[in-house]
């Protein structure tokens, strides 16, 4: 599977976590103080991941180049 769009895929376990997180910053909408804290919570788990898998050394897959 290549993708081309710069996509990012997420563990399951990530992926549980990220939208039990949006859930609870969208139950506390009315809210503004509880809200900014949930989209807080969200965004630094969030740019957690990104960042882990940005320095993560490849285990797997092998990049090949393209032949033109």
């Amino acid at each position: 599977m290549e993708l081309k769009g710069g996509e990012r895929i997420f563990s399951r376990k990530s992926t549980k976590v990220m939208i039990k997180k949006a859930k609870k910053a969208k139950s506390v909408e009315d809210d503004p103080k509880k809200f900014e804290s949930a989209c807080k919570s969200l965004g630094k788990y969030l740019f957690k991941e990104l960042s882990a898998q940005d320095n993560r050394s490849p285990e797997y897959v092998e990049l090949k180049e393209d032949k033109k």
